[in-house]
């Protein structure tokens, strides 16, 4: 049975649900016996207060910490957590995601549905974007980059899980802001050595998650009156045009430039969140120059952040 507390905030009653993260119990030494021993213990630090923070659970495989070779450890949630999160939250109205085009032009977009917006928010990743490679060799030369196993195999289910995931933390961003990004959004490290593939040493798989060519929203929804007064201004109307990539890394930019004003941020604290996000040789002068859109999402996230962890 779920627990619930009633906390009282401002002469209002919020119902808070405990249960949409779980506690994890989890050791320095489950990590090095169990998920990675390769793991330095800088890695290991990292990791134990990720999957601690967020509430993942990688028994459940819930979160991946994969390490290759020498390279650092990624950190990377399973895609099913989104979905579960979304759902919890009791904000869920279902969502619809497709493809169009064929490989190299294929995109994948999505509809995400909230009970208390009136429009549904509108995403879309391509195919050129994210597709993983791997070296493809000929008497063991180097000949050219193939898309590994996963996007040979499977390049719609794949390029789904990418949108999906991107969405999901746009429409829920207190329910899974924050969250280390999914494997299929990363790109993976391949290692050679005399022309063959080394494989990355960790001890889990992930799972294997099996998405539909479209999951259908009914079609009679009743209409709600956002309860966000943002909802409307930015879903109001006609569905909105897609966005080019430049309009795209503009806007997230222009965001972050708004909300590290109203949090006021100092130049040495942005500097600690671009440090956190692994950039360096970048200030708030010229981190504008940056234009990997996830790299900036990233960043947002952590400025919206900032002040409530407190530093």
């Amino acid at each position: 049975m779920k627990k619930s507390k009633v906390v009282k905030e401002k002469g209002l009653a919020v119902k808070e649900n405990t249960q949409l993260v779980e506690q994890i119990k989890i050791t320095a030494e489950d990590i090095t016996k169990y998920l990675c021993p390769t793991a330095t213990p800088k890695e290991v630090y990292m990791a134990l207060n990720i999957i601690k923070s967020s509430g993942l659970n990688p028994f459940k495989r819930e979160v991946y910490i994969v390490k290759y070779s020498d390279n650092p450890c990624q950190i990377l949630t399973g895609f099913e957590v989104y979905l579960k999160r979304a759902d919890r939250s009791g904000k869920s109205g279902g969502f619809k995601v497709w493809t169009e085009g064929t490989i190299p032009d294929m995109k994948a977009c999505i509809e995400v549905y909230r009970k208390d917006w009136l429009k549904p928010l509108y995403h879309e990743v391509e195919y050129t974007e994210y597709c993983q490679y791997k070296n493809e060799y000929v008497d063991k030369k180097l000949v050219g980059k193939t898309p590994n196993k996963f996007w040979k195999e499977k390049p719609k289910t794949m390029l789904k899980k990418v949108v999906i995931s991107q969405a999901f933390r746009l429409a829920y961003p207190d329910e899974l802001g924050g969250l280390p990004y999914t494997q299929e959004e990363m790109p993976m490290i391949i290692l050679e050595q005399n022309g063959h593939e080394t494989p990355p040493i960790q001890t889990t798989k992930p799972a294997a998650v099996k998405i539909p060519d479209a999951v259908i929203v009914p079609e009679k929804k009743s209409e709600v009156k956002p309860t966000n007064p943002a909802s409307e201004a930015l879903f109001g109307g006609e569905k909105p045009k897609p966005q080019t990539d430049a309009e795209k890394v503009a806007g997230i930019i222009a965001a972050i430039k708004k909300e590290s004003k109203g949090k006021k941020l100092k130049v040495g604290e942005f500097d600690k969140i671009l440090a956190d996000c692994g950039l360096t040789g970048y200030d708030y002068e010229n981190f504008p120059q940056i234009n990997d859109l996830t790299v900036l999402e990233n960043i947002f996230e952590k400025v919206v952040k900032y002040k409530l962890r407190g530093k």
